[in-house]
């Protein structure tokens, strides 16, 4: 199973992704993980490492040879991509990867019509950012309590 998960920016943001990405690689023998970070985030969490993780560093798209670019180095077809960042630039990089499930924010919180990208969505509950991130890992029968 391989899954891409997309959250670029806010370095607190990204660590709060972090214990997610771990309750999947545990609880998942299969299933190998492609981070797309922000090189900001990636310098903070670089020595976070597994066998099964692989990072793609990069800023925040804002040219088209910039997706062009970044749509290369995705590569090859995933199985789930958790689109955990709703903004106009990181929504505009979802259409980009072959995925079978596509998992996002639902109407709520899904910003700049981010659900128009994607095929499932985590239910709104009033929450932290990191038990809606679980959310994305509850969503593929990974338990993160």
């Amino acid at each position: 199973m391989n899954i891409l998960v997309v959250r670029l920016s806010a370095i607190g943001d990204c660590t709060l992704v972090l214990p997610v990405i771990r309750a999947i690689l545990e609880q998942k023998s299969e299933a190998k993980v492609t981070w797309l970070i922000g090189t900001a985030a990636y310098e903070l969490l670089k020595h976070c490492t597994h066998p099964r993780l692989t990072y793609i560093a990069t800023d925040k798209p804002r040219s088209i040879a910039d997706y062009y670019r970044l749509k290369k180095k995705l590569g090859s077809q995933y199985d789930i991509l958790m689109a955990m960042q709703a903004s106009s630039r990181a929504n505009f990089i979802y259409p980009m990867v072959k995925a079978k499930r596509r998992i996002g924010f639902d109407k709520v919180r899904a910003r700049e019509l981010q659900w128009l990208f994607t095929n499932e969505v985590i239910k709104f509950n009033l929450e932290h950012l990191h038990d809606s991130f679980c959310q994305f890992a509850h969503r593929i029968g990974v338990n993160t309590n």
